[in-house]
């Protein structure tokens, strides 16, 4: 069962259908678009072009198409846009307090729903964790690799990239070792040709907002939620 983006115009639609044929689904669920508002285009719609939807590799094996009903409009329907939404999600995420846990073997997963939030400061007021890329601990470097999910960022240019942006903190059991990086004196952790590490012996704990950088003491400043002990 595939829970799709969403967007059906333009990028979206191309999406879509190459998820399509991707999976071969054999059922596809499809929520009709509400009346048009006078004005608007009609255009460019993935759900409006039956080509789209009944043919590609999904329609050769019978996939059926089930139109749905969309909800009418409503009173409580949110004022805010899905951008808004993302943004306060963020803004949630970085102000929660989550459940206190242990570290043993039989300790629960950690829990992604907040206990409570605490507002008293805004996040450019917290202080930050900050980490030596170059240290090491029980032999291990503490920032094993950064890596760039979607696009490529040259090697010179990774710290202004990461800057200021929020990333994923990710644990590996795997024994995988980036490729080689550029000589320098105290090199930071990333290859533009590394791989990315393995998901089936990853496990990310979390979301960082990287504050800041300070190339001359190699160290990257980050604010999480997450709990000191669990990092």
């Amino acid at each position: 069962m595939i829970n799709t983006q969403g967007w059906v115009k333009g990028l979206g639609a191309d999406l879509l259908d190459k998820l399509k044929g991707l999976s071969k689904p054999t059922h596809i669920f499809l929520f009709e678009a509400p009346n048009w508002e006078e004005g608007e285009s009609r255009d460019g719609g993935w759900n409006e072009s039956d080509a789209r939807i009944n043919t590609g590799p999904g329609r050769d094996r019978g996939c059926e198409v089930i139109k749905m009903e969309s909800a009418p409009a409503s009173s409580l329907d949110s004022k805010w846009s899905a951008a808004d939404l993302r943004t306060l999600s963020f803004v949630s995420y970085f102000h929660s307090i989550f459940p206190a846990l242990s570290l043993s073997a039989n300790s629960p997963p950690l829990s992604t729903f907040a206990a409570t939030w605490d507002f008293s400061l805004p996040l450019i007021s917290r202080r930050p964790y900050s980490v030596d890329w170059t240290k090491r601990v029980d032999g291990k470097k503490m920032i094993r690799g950064a890596y760039i999910i979607d696009g490529e960022v040259e090697f010179k240019e990774i710290l202004h990239a990461l800057n200021g942006t929020i990333v994923a903190l990710v644990t590996s059991t795997s024994s995988f070792i980036p490729a080689e990086m550029p000589s320098l004196s105290n090199p930071f952790p990333y290859s533009l040709d590394a791989p990315l590490p393995c998901p089936s012996d990853s496990n990310c704990l979390g979301l960082a907002l990287i504050r800041s950088i300070d190339p001359t003491s190699t160290s990257l400043h980050f604010i999480t939620p997450l709990q000191t002990s669990i990092l």
